[in-house]
């Protein structure tokens, strides 16, 4: 009987294994979202002034609004906690229970090779910590979503009220470009603790594209 209970036991600890690499990945595709969302924005905002895209400002304006909105909106998506979703909290909140001194025993579990469980477990502690530094833009970014973003709030009624709440909750570009940058590094850390592997990103120029749409429309 013990045996069996030890077997199930390690079933389960696989199966957790295997239930975090599976939402890290899934969470990996809203990451690489907010990153080309983001690469796209700033792009748009550097060639700004360029002739071509101010004779077709209108158009290269509504574009970039919509984008933020949908990066706003993905950033949400990935930081703000919710029990009934994949969050980047609550990965690292998981990779911490997960990461046992009896776990870090079964290489099978964890890949340790010439690494340490403290070294480790201060890695994780370390993303913990950060989550909680960037408590504030996380929490202004949930409310802007709950009453603008994803819902017409009834407490907003007109676009002064609106740009007013917004006001009350800031978001800084500053913030909304640490948002993106940090959970790369979330993916990373706990890949690579984890599972000793790094997730290759593949990043898309989006300058080089705006340059190319700019010298076709001016006839270059």
């Amino acid at each position: 009987m013990a045996l069996d209970n030890n077997k199930q036991k390690k079933m389960q600890q696989l199966d957790e294994r295997d239930a975090i690499e599976e939402e890290m990945n899934w969470l990996f595709r809203s990451v690489v979202n907010s990153i080309r969302l983001f690469g796209h924005v700033i792009a748009v905002s550097n060639y700004a002034k360029e002739n071509a895209l101010r004779k077709y400002g209108d158009y290269f304006g509504f574009s970039q609004q919509v984008m933020q909105k949908q990066l706003l909106l993905e950033l949400a998506k990935l930081y703000v906690k919710n029990r009934d979703s994949h969050t980047l909290p609550r990965l690292v909140e998981r990779s911490l229970k997960f990461l046992t001194k009896k776990n870090f025993k079964n290489y099978k579990l964890i890949p340790n090779e010439n690494r340490s469980l403290d070294e480790l477990k201060q890695q994780l502690l370390d993303l913990h910590k950060e989550l909680e530094k960037l408590g504030t833009p996380i929490n202004n970014l949930k409310k802007v979503r709950d009453n603008i973003l994803a819902h017409n709030d009834k407490s907003i009624s007109n676009a002064l009220e609106s740009i007013a709440f917004q006001h009350q909750n800031p978001i800084t570009a500053k913030e909304v470009k640490r948002l993106v940058e940090f959970g790369e590094e979330i993916i990373n850390t706990l890949s690579i603790v984890l599972f000793n592997k790094e997730l290759k990103l593949i990043r898309k120029d989006y300058n080089q594209e705006i340059k190319r749409l700019v010298e076709d429309i001016n006839g270059d």
